[in-house]
């Protein structure tokens, strides 16, 4: 059930860098592991034993897509607004 969510994850990561904004790749990588992966790992085990580790790399998947999915709308929404504010700029010309 993880290797979707590890796919989405992965993606906007690898997007990020290709569009050569590595901050907002290097944010999302530390988010999955250090925030949401380990803790979850504590938490789970913690409250499910063996079925909690197992869990918890699907549970920090999710909420990493989650959080890659606002940072890419996020993302874009700025990218929309910079072109429209280019191509305004070329017609005032």
């Amino acid at each position: 059930m993880a290797t979707p969510l590890m796919f989405c994850s992965f993606f906007t990561v690898h997007l990020f860098q290709g569009f050569g904004d590595g901050n907002k790749a290097l944010f999302l990588g530390v988010m999955r592991w250090a925030v949401f992966n380990i803790p979850m790992l504590f938490i789970l085990d913690y409250f499910f034993g063996m079925y909690g580790i197992v869990w918890s790399q699907v549970t920090a998947d999710m909420l990493t897509v989650i959080l890659s999915y606002v940072v890419y709308s996020n993302y874009m929404k700025k990218l929309k607004m910079k072109e429209e504010n280019d191509i305004q700029l070329c017609y005032r010309t």
